[in-house]
């Protein structure tokens, strides 16, 4: 199965996307990053596992956000509720309703 963006690409979809990306990767996170090697002086022999380490969390985050959207988008799809997002707190709720109590926070 090759993934798409349902609908094509709108600009709505491109934004989607952009935020997923700059809320993972952004900007201020490189100056903070570079700040924080001076500070801690470490040195160019012990750089390269710094840059791994950032590689390998960056990743983490962006894969595990996308399992959350789409298990949410999964548990959403076909009722009512879908795509009538009010807050985090909401949804945490409907996911404990509609998959169990297990994966929401809040109890139904």
């Amino acid at each position: 199965m090759t993934p798409k963006v349902l609908g094509g690409l709108t600009s709505t979809s491109v934004v989607f996307i952009i935020a997923v990306i700059g809320t993972t990767v952004a900007p201020w996170q490189l100056f903070f990053q570079q700040s924080n090697i001076v500070d801690k002086r470490i040195t160019p022999r012990v750089i390269n596992y710094e840059r791994i380490d950032t590689i390998l969390g960056a990743g983490v985050t962006v894969v595990s956000a996308t399992l959350l959207i789409a298990v949410t988008a999964s548990a959403f799809g076909g009722t009512r509720d879908f795509g009538h997002y009010l807050d985090g707190g909401r949804v945490s709720v409907e996911l404990g309703r509609l998959v169990g109590t297990e994966v929401g926070w809040c109890s139904p």
